[in-house]
């Protein structure tokens, strides 16, 4: 559980995913993940990053992922000016993003083969992202979008969202090919 947090003034790796930095950083074997009531500022790269261990081969929606992790909710935080993305769970199952605000996102601009969104998973299933508001992200170069559901992907539930003045418009879905 990570509550009732104020994070800020992160400077670190700019390199999106595990490894990188952020103010909420989950890399690797871990379930049951609460991140809720945070307030994250002025980041290097990721607001809150969730990599979950979720196996390479992603099964469809319909069939189990023991190797996903699962069980992670993050909820009603506050993500404002990051360098990159705002909230991104990835190798999840189930996860529940839900009431969080983000504001002034991928200010660092595109870096090589980088890209950012508000809100987004990707190599995950049964994502729900709900009740959120994203606005002021920076783009379009490298997407600057509010919300992105991304390739890899079954079962993502988007709904009841708020964006603006995002300049890569309010929603990316990506397939596959």
């Amino acid at each position: 559980v990570l509550r009732n947090l104020y994070i800020h003034d992160v400077d670190g790796n700019e390199a999106k995913g595990s490894g990188g930095s952020g103010g909420i950083q989950v890399d690797g074997a871990a379930s049951r993940v609460l991140i809720e009531d945070n307030r994250i500022e002025d980041v290097s790269r990721s607001g809150v990053w969730v990599q979950g261990r979720g196996s390479v081969l992603r099964p469809p929606d319909y069939d189990p992922w023991p190797s996903a992790t699962m069980d992670v909710v993050i909820r009603h935080n506050t993500v404002l000016r990051v360098g990159g993305d705002g909230i991104v769970p990835t190798g999840t199952l189930g996860a529940v993003v839900s009431g969080n605000t983000v504001c002034c996102g991928n200010l660092r601009g595109p870096l090589t083969g980088q890209t950012a969104a508000g809100i987004w998973t990707f190599h995950a299933n049964g994502t729900v992202i709900e009740h959120n508001t994203v606005y002021g992200m920076r783009g379009p170069t490298s997407d600057g979008t509010g919300y992105d559901v991304d390739f890899d992907q079954d079962g993502t539930v988007l709904q009841d969202n708020y964006g603006y003045d995002n300049a890569g418009g309010f929603l990316l879905m990506c397939t596959e090919t």
